[in-house]
């Protein structure tokens, strides 16, 4: 299930585990409390979503600044993209002592049709909670390109927005 805040919009999406030792990148580990199952699944989406907003974008990429991930992405998206956060439910797998699993993506937009999408996995245990690099792409010439790591974002947008300037020049 797709929930994004913002842009009020469900849909349903299968998904496997996101088993955190299957990703080389950098991972953050943050306390999680263990009484949180009474919480309904909006709170702990919107928690999900707050965590990985305020983690440092550092912790995700040792490439990236020690800012607030959210403060990164506003700043290399610019003030022509409308950023949008939603959460994609991932398995469960109690055996490995994982309760719950999924993304936060991230999407950008803008009016001249212009997006991208970075996705940041998320691990729930019963202690901790578990955010790291998962994936992402942004739209160029009509085209996803992926990004390998975080940190090459900023440059992908920045091409992306050239090329649209670029092209709306020559009209």
């Amino acid at each position: 299930m797709i929930l994004w805040f913002g842009l009020i919009a469900m849909t349903s999406c299968s998904r496997t585990h996101a088993d955190p030792q299957q990703f080389s990148g950098p991972m953050v580990d943050v306390p999680h409390s263990a009484g949180s199952s009474r919480r309904s699944t909006d709170l702990q989406t919107a928690d999900l979503i707050a965590r990985v907003k305020d983690v440092s974008a550092s912790k995700l990429d040792k490439g990236l600044p020690a800012i607030r991930f959210e403060d990164w992405v506003r700043e290399n998206a610019g003030p022509d993209w409308t950023i949008s956060w939603g959460f994609t439910q991932g398995g469960k797998d109690v055996a490995n002592h994982v309760l719950d699993s999924g993304s936060v993506d991230v999407r950008g937009d803008t009016k001249d049709g212009r997006y991208f999408r970075v996705s940041i996995g998320t691990t729930t245990t019963s202690d901790n909670v578990f955010l790291f690099w998962l994936n992402g792409a942004a739209n160029v010439h009509h085209r996803w390109v992926g990004l390998e790591h975080l940190s090459q974002l900023p440059q992908l947008l920045h091409h992306v927005s050239q090329s649209s300037h670029t092209s709306a020049g020559q009209k």
